[in-house]
């Protein structure tokens, strides 16, 4: 069983999915050329195929990992493997959002194995720290740090910026007090992965200050 929340207006949409557990299992956001999926576990590929949305796979263009915990690395290699059965033909970035070299060398070593035998696909692997940032359709995605007492207790979360729309993604990592960016700058929407009750996951503005 798996529950969802959904924003959208006429030109975004935010999807979190949520396993029975309460666990947020992947987010999704979409906007004019560009569909982004971040953190997946290996059973938001089941929740799509529920809801009949085969397409949505094929037509994600960008993954994004903040973490290299193990089940988002699962996530990702079960979503390559999904895409190259489905016969995926457009290229795939992956943007990770990691620190450490080892996690990285062993996530790129995993797609790499997945994607050599029978992938008609490009892969395009990356990171996102500092100023970089990736382009997907209308949007800009980029890495930035959360208010805290010093730069070593600040934490990375995602921003994506289309010309309408500010969104903030804040993983497992984030609790209530802590979704506040260093700058103090307020997004449009803000996305929360932790624990918290139904219908919380996503946040418009005007509810930001209540959420803190």
């Amino acid at each position: 069983m798996f529950s969802k929340q959904v924003w959208h207006d006429r030109k975004h949409q935010v999807e979190v999915f949520r396993n029975q557990e309460g666990e947020v299992i992947g987010t999704i956001v979409s906007f004019r050329k560009g569909i982004c999926l971040i953190n997946p576990r290996p059973d938001i590929l089941i929740a799509l195929y529920q809801e009949a949305k085969i397409r949505r796979i094929s037509s994600v263009n960008t993954i994004v990992l903040t973490e290299s915990r193990p089940e988002f690395v699962r996530g990702l290699c079960t979503f390559l493997g999904y895409s190259r059965e489905l016969k995926r033909r457009k290229v795939l970035g992956v943007r990770m959002v990691v620190e450490n070299p080892r996690a990285t060398s062993f996530i790129n070593s995993c797609c790499m194995q997945i994607m050599k035998s029978g992938s008609r696909f490009d892969l395009d692997l990356g990171h996102l720290t500092g100023d970089s940032e990736h382009r997907l359709g209308d949007g800009v995605i980029r890495v930035r740090r959360s208010a805290a007492d010093s730069e070593k207790t600040a934490m990375p979360f995602v921003e994506i910026r289309t010309g309408e729309r500010t969104i903030h993604y804040f993983d497992e990592r984030f609790r209530d007090c802590d979704v506040a960016s260093a700058d103090g700058s307020e997004p449009d929407v803000a996305i929360r992965a932790a624990q918290i009750p139904l219908y919380r996951q996503v946040i418009e503005r005007d509810f930001i200050r209540v959420a803190r």
